[in-house]
């Protein structure tokens, strides 16, 4: 049995909360496959650390998962109350822009096709989710996801992931809404 405590964070938070999470998020994402292919190995891990404090805003609830070491695994969502207002919204694009240069529009093919296929519906969105790699394949990803299943209430929780990830939501009892074609990614569903 592991030792771990989980939390509930209302977002945004203080500020060395959210430097806290971006730093576990940039740490469990270290080897990402998707954005080393899209931006290349060196531009990833220059940019790993602001890219994630950037999607700290695109969230308004984080779980996170702690140890005797800290943060050890963070899921960022968005409730079906959360509002980004449009100039707020804007400004997040401008950013996530100039960090990602001239890779920027094919980020945005990807998060367009992904839009397209989830449900119209009053719903729970996953932004991230990570572990550190020292907490991976004990049940972090699942404790995490557990918490979030039962703050949701009866509003269904979608997330989009890489296809070979799709076995880890569906123990999870997630079930498959949508591929991307395209792409090696699918969309997944608790309802």
């Amino acid at each position: 049995m592991h030792t771990w405590h989980t939390e509930i964070i209302a977002l945004p938070a203080e500020k060395t909360t959210q430097a806290e999470l971006a730093f576990a998020l940039a740490a469990a994402f270290a080897e990402d496959r998707l954005m080393r292919d899209l931006l290349g190995d060196d531009a990833w891990e220059e940019i790993r650390q602001p890219y994630f404090e950037l999607q700290l805003a695109h969230a308004d609830r984080a779980v996170t998962l702690t140890n005797a070491e800290g943060v050890i695994g963070v899921l960022l969502a968005r409730s079906p109350q959360a509002r980004m207002p449009g100039w707020r919204s804007a400004l997040q694009a401008i950013k996530v822009r100039k960090l990602l240069g001239d890779k920027f529009g094919a980020s945005q093919q990807v998060a367009h096709a992904i839009s397209a296929k989830v449900p119209k519906e009053r719903h729970w969105y996953i932004n991230q989710i990570g572990t550190l790699p020292t907490a991976r394949r004990l049940g972090a990803g699942h404790e995490m996801l557990s918490a979030l299943a039962t703050l949701r209430g009866q509003d269904p929780v979608y997330v989009d992931c890489e296809r070979k990830m799709a076995g880890f939501y569906q123990r999870a009892g997630y079930e498959l809404i949508a591929a991307i074609d395209d792409e090696q990614m699918v969309v997944m569903g608790l309802r």
